[in-house]
């Protein structure tokens, strides 16, 4: 699955996601716990769920009234994926 972020957006995640750890690590890590059930396979699998919440949050606190919802997302495979 591909999203549409813009540098903006992107860095102003970040900055949130650290705001959110500095300001209170013990709810951060239950809330990214929570978006990550099940056992993913990397670091990455566990927290991008988590990393496209806060860009949801971000585009919503903005007055967007959409978010990064699968029927909002443009699927796309990257050149030369097709599988054996």
């Amino acid at each position: 699955m591909m999203i549409q972020v813009t540098m903006d957006e992107l860095k102003a995640a970040f900055t949130e996601w650290d705001r959110r750890y500095r300001e209170n690590s013990d709810k951060f890590m239950t809330e990214s716990r929570r978006l990550a059930e099940g056992t993913p396979k990397t670091y990455g699998d566990g927290c991008g769920p988590y990393f496209r919440s806060i860009i949801d949050d971000l585009r919503i606190a903005k007055g967007h009234a959409t978010h990064l919802s699968d029927e909002d997302v443009p699927v796309a495979s990257p050149p030369n994926s097709a599988k054996a």
